[in-house]
């Protein structure tokens, strides 16, 4: 089960094309009944086959643009674009029923079902490469490229403990990222006091990689790390800093977009789209978000996402408003961001399996962290308004 899920990880298509395949199944059946019910009522063949298919891509195209491929954007586009390629298949379901039945005399039930299966995975391959298609990585680049401000640059802060593993794919992968944008951009990445030879790996792959930043320190947890590589990238005077984990579930391709709006948000988000980390992960996110409504009444859509870009002026405006060592300090961060206003874009990414190392938090410790975060918040929330209280009484 596990290598099964680790190869779904790494190629999504097949998640995505089993996914609509189910859809398929369930738009197809409703096609089907709509046709038999037609035909049962006297309709013509073709126009019954017409009215079937257009009642099928409508729930096709709203499951697989909300529920398969999570892309909201630009619906107007993708809805055109998907009901053309809807019509497509209606042309070559018609043709198919033309053949087989009103010339070879085939029973038209049959032909319709047969006819079905051939058209989704038409339908599929063409949805997949034109409505649903994912922006080519290089091309995005060269995009940056052409936009960027000259002196912009990029530090990217990421903490490890005991990522032996994972730890040189993902700092190669990232230091990509860095070496394509230029301008002295830096991969930091913080040893937590690692127990294995994460550190170690880290320091021989720096003679290889230019851009890399070999931090160590004592270890003091995830999100003490995260606020001291925070720190480390605003005394450097970077102009954005990118945060992510070591452990290999994100996708440094999905970067681009983010790069490519930066002068367009104060902060930019990943929404863990397609998640493949465990329904207790799933569950303790969704946990989250509900306490961040009741105590800060703010409804976040990902508070905690390791895949986040935020400008120098935004983190150094916030940073020291996070209480020193706090082990939800991104959740923090994006709190500060959202009740101040500040314009925060969520884009939806993949979030693979673990790709190795060890996971240090188990249930028990998440327990105790989320009690001592629901105490930490009610604390900041008081604290929050009198800051604000403060600010207002000196305007």
């Amino acid at each position: 089960m596990k290598k099964v899920k680790a190869v779904v990880g790494k190629y999504p298509i097949i998640r995505e094309a089993f996914l609509y395949g189910i859809i398929g199944l369930s738009s197809s059946t409703l096609d089907s009944l709509t046709f038999i019910l037609l035909r049962h009522l006297g309709l013509n063949l073709f126009l019954s086959n017409f009215i079937g298919i257009n009642v099928g891509i409508t729930l096709s195209f709203l499951c697989n643009t909300f529920i398969n491929f999570k892309q909201k954007d630009n619906l107007l586009k993708k809805c055109i674009s998907f009901f053309s390629i809807g019509y497509v298949g209606l042309c070559i379901s018609m043709l198919i029923m033309y053949v087989f039945v009103t010339i070879l005399k085939w029973n038209e039930i049959v032909v319709k079902l047969g006819s079905i299966v051939i058209v989704a995975i038409i339908q599929f391959i063409l949805n997949k490469l034109i409505t649903f298609r994912k922006k080519d990585s290089m091309k995005e680049v060269k995009k940056v490229e052409k936009k960027k401000n000259k002196n912009d640059n990029l530090y990217i802060v990421i903490p490890a403990y005991n990522e032996e593993e994972t730890i040189e794919s993902v700092a190669r992968e990232w230091h990509e990222v860095v070496e394509k944008i230029g301008n002295h951009s830096k991969l930091v990445i913080i040893n937590d006091g690692s127990k294995d030879k994460t550190y170690e790996k880290l320091c021989e792959l720096k003679k290889e990689l230019p851009c890399l930043e070999p931090i160590n320190k004592e270890n003091e947890g995830h999100g003490a790390t995260v606020l001291y590589g925070y720190n480390y990238a605003l005394k450097k005077k970077a102009s954005y800093i990118f945060q992510t984990d070591s452990d290999g579930q994100t996708i440094p391709d999905e970067f681009w977009p983010f790069w490519e709006q930066r002068n367009e948000h104060a902060a930019i988000i990943g929404h863990r789209n397609h998640r493949q980390d465990g329904a207790s992960r799933i569950f303790v996110t969704k946990t989250l978000k509900l306490v961040l409504f009741l105590i800060f009444g703010l409804k976040i859509t990902d508070a905690n996402t390791p895949f986040r870009l935020v400008s120098y002026e935004t983190l150094k405006k916030y940073y020291d408003r996070i209480p020193e060592k706090f082990n939800l300090s991104n959740v923090m961060l994006t709190v500060l961001m959202i009740d101040n206003k500040e314009d925060v874009k969520f884009i939806p990414i993949t979030f693979r399996p673990r790709q190795g190392g060890v996971n240090s938090i188990n249930f028990k410790k998440i327990t105790k962290i989320g009690i001592q975060a629901v105490k930490d918040f009610r604390r900041i929330k008081k604290e929050m308004k009198k800051y604000k209280k403060e600010h207002k009484d000196n305007e």
